[in-house]
């Protein structure tokens, strides 16, 4: 098969496979990063995108440090605006590019263009990655994934003899994206080792483990950098994970659990927790060790593929090792997690399969591999419709997780938008009954009871939050503005003061403050906050609305009307400046 149908083949069955996901709308982490980041709004902002913790417009303090994903939403941004459709259409790209990536490096390495076809093909249209491509926010696994094997593509030919010297210098460059994409690239050095030491010559094996040492020096230097300059928090984001021994423990189970995923991917959701198996389960786990262990025997067994077999099987172990809990993440098991590591055993599955179609009927293996990987591709095609909304993804989450705290938490967001405040309320209440200790569901449950008339319940909920992180500014201007609201405007200035502290960029915290003080009469004061706030955001309308209120009252105007009128043209329904230029107009005649 030629080499351009083989491509041509792989894009299309990617579009296939994700083509429905392009309709889906931001979800989950999306808002924190690309609805409400201020930095991809405009590439003078490029240099804090490189400065930054990756969830800087978040709710809570993060450790992200991701400045290509960053700024990959900035570039859509650029073309699309925010428009949901551009942004999936970026992550499917991206998708099928790393499938191709995978297919030209499979090639390069077994010399065998069926097996680099079948791993590229299963690649692409397994239902594993529909979280890593349906959800932009886990657009990091791809991005780095795309620039490590660019990368290795370069490096291999570099130490074959097959490209020049600048070969080499843009593998080492690529490598450095990779780790500005996701913190995991730590580990890919390994990946460069190995496959020098494994497959170079021996008389040339010094020269290409030589060839590792700036990529192992750029890595050093990273993690330097990520423990002091880009240490984003005072203290470890999952402190409060399992202790190291319970980690360990459940390593094999975690493994399992990866490996029946990759055969039998039947529960896909966001929330996975190692759970007792059921007798289904069992069976399940049972055969997908069967098959896969069958796989991996037929690799090894051949002969002509036993350097590459050991390169891939340790390529599996090395791309997973920062997601086994041995330093704490944010989870304990995430599909997303098996983006890179599941390579090598669609490899194993193309070789097996290859294998097979030497040994048996053709026609009736190809059949039969042609009836799993459409399967696999209906399956993504379902999966990606569980992506469509928040309502839809938190509804199928809590099927499958019924006492995920973070999923109730975030299910009352969706009531809490709707207007739904008593359902609303509810998930909060169930959040918190799962997890006592969760701040940010104490918080959302403070927002609600303020809307539904109870703001004393409100603020002994926002105290609670502060309680447990002393450190969360949001839940400080909540406070703030539920005193206001009171009339207790004594009581909100600290609140709103102790909030912008925690958070020097809370722009509206700084408009909530400038309220407080027009609210008492200081018009200067009430104008600097004002401005402060829109220096901070200029995209936020209600603060050029009460700049503008600030003018009036001072008798400025002309300087009133052009703040309601950049408030109309940021958010043309909003209804205040409409009528307060309505005003203006009728006093002129």
């Amino acid at each position: 098969m030629k080499k351009g149908l083989i491509i041509s083949l792989i894009i299309a069955a990617g579009l296939v496979a994700y083509s429905n996901s392009l309709f889906n709308q931001f979800v989950w982490d999306d808002n924190q990063i690309i609805v409400q980041n201020e930095y991809i709004r405009d590439f003078k902002h490029l240099p804090q995108i490189f400065l930054s913790d990756l969830f800087h417009f978040g709710y809570a303090p993060g450790n992200f440090y991701r400045p290509v994903q960053t700024l990959s939403y900035a570039i859509d941004h650029r073309i699309w605006g925010m428009n949901p459709f551009g942004y999936h259409l970026t992550s499917v790209a991206l998708h099928i590019l790393a499938a191709i990536l995978i297919f030209f490096l499979i090639r390069l390495i077994f010399q065998n263009s069926a097996i680099a076809f079948l791993t590229g093909l299963l690649f692409v249209i397994h239902p594993i990655h529909t979280e890593a491509v349906s959800y932009i926010s886990s657009r990091s696994d791809i991005l780095a994934t795309v620039f490590l094997l660019s990368s290795l593509l370069l490096f291999i030919k570099h130490i074959k003899g097959q490209g020049t010297a600048p070969f080499y210098i843009f593998s080492v460059l690529l490598y450095a994206l990779s780790l500005l994409s996701k913190e995991a690239a730590v580990m890919f050095p390994l990946l460069y080792v190995f496959f020098a030491v494994i497959f170079a010559a021996k008389d040339s094996r010094k020269k290409s483990v030589a060839a590792v040492a700036l990529f192992l020096i750029i890595d050093l230097l990273y993690i330097i950098l990520r423990l002091t300059v880009f240490n984003f928090t005072k203290a470890p984001v999952f402190a409060g994970s399992a202790p190291l021994l319970q980690r360990l423990y459940s390593i094999p189970r975690v493994l399992l659990d990866y490996l029946r995923l990759l055969v039998f991917p039947i529960d896909l959701h966001m929330e996975r927790e190692v759970l007792p198996l059921s007798f289904a389960g069992i069976a399940l786990l049972a055969a997908a060790v069967i098959f896969t262990a069958y796989l991996i025997l037929a690799a090894y067994k051949n002969k002509n593929y036993a350097a590459q077999s050991n390169y891939f099987a340790a390529w599996f172990f090395i791309t997973l090792l920062p997601a086994l809990n041995l330093v704490p993440v944010n989870a304990v098991i995430a599909e997303h997690w098996l983006y890179l590591p599941s390579i090598s055993m669609f490899l194993f599955a193309a070789v097996g399969l290859n294998s097979a179609a030497s040994r048996f009927k053709k026609t009736i293996v190809y059949a039969l591999a042609a009836a799993l990987f459409t399967a696999y591709a209906a399956a993504t095609i379902k999966y990606n419709t569980f992506w469509h909304d928040n309502s839809t993804l938190y509804r199928h989450t809590l099927t499958l997780s019924p006492d995920s705290a973070r999923v109730h938490n975030n299910m009352g967001k969706v009531y809490d938008l709707s207007g739904n405040y008593d359902k609303a309320a509810a998930e909060y209440e169930a959040a918190i009954k799962i997890k006592p200790d969760y701040a940010m569901a104490h918080n959302n449950l403070g927002v609600v009871l303020d809307k539904l008339g109870r703001p004393e319940e409100a603020i002994a909920h926002y105290n609670t939050a502060i309680a447990i992180n002393p450190d969360f500014a949001q839940a400080y201007n909540n406070l703030g503005t539920t005193y206001r609201k009171m009339g207790m405007l004594d009581n909100a200035i600290p609140e709103y003061e102790r909030s912008v502290k925690i958070k020097p960029d809370y722009a509206e915290a700084y408009n909530n403050l400038g309220m407080v003080y027009y609210a008492k009469g200081a018009l200067d004061t009430a104008a600097k906050d004002y401005e402060k706030a829109i220096k901070l955001n200029p995209d936020l309308a209600e603060a050029y609305n009460n700049l503008g209120v600030v003018y009036a009252r001072k008798g400025l105007m002309s300087e009133a009307a052009k703040c309601w009128e950049t408030a109309l043209k940021i958010n043309p329904a909003y209804a205040s400046p409409k009528a307060n230029l309505e005003r203006l107009r009728k006093m002129a005649q």
